[in-house]
């Protein structure tokens, strides 16, 4: 996989998720909970998340094709941290009983960009880019 592949494949999941937690928190939220589980309250909370996941898609479609450089390498690791940081967050809650099944997909997914961005942060090496003299 390219890292261009990447940041287009991120962007499109954060995406989806940051307008279903922004637009509809409510009946996103409601996949996930048990039956007759009160979202309200969370449904702010998610608000402010798809609020904040929607500043990552657009960090990822306007970096997709940037040529390899420090900053390039700053946003792979901050995007290797913060699936990371997530997953923890994900398979803390899922654990904890708080959502139902479907819960177990937002770990696996979180889990599966973990990987991925870690490897780009970590094991991926590219060449560097040819600077004029």
């Amino acid at each position: 996989m390219k890292l261009s592949t990447l940041f287009v494949l991120s962007g499109i999941v954060t995406f989806v998720f940051s307008l279903a937690f922004f637009l509809v928190p409510e009946t996103f939220l409601a996949l996930y909970v048990p039956q007759g589980t009160n979202v309200v309250e969370a449904a702010a909370v998610g608000r402010l998340y798809g609020a904040s996941v929607l500043g990552w898609a657009i960090l990822d479609f306007m970096v997709r094709n940037a040529a390899k450089s420090e900053a390039r390498d700053a946003i792979v690791m901050a995007k290797f941290l913060t699936w990371g940081l997530a997953l923890v967050a994900a398979l803390w809650v899922q654990l904890s009983g708080v959502l139902n099944a479907l819960g177990w997909s937002t770990v696996v997914i979180h889990l599966l960009f973990t990987v991925v961005w870690g490897y780009f942060a970590f094991m991926k090496k590219e060449e560097p880019v040819a600077r004029p003299a």
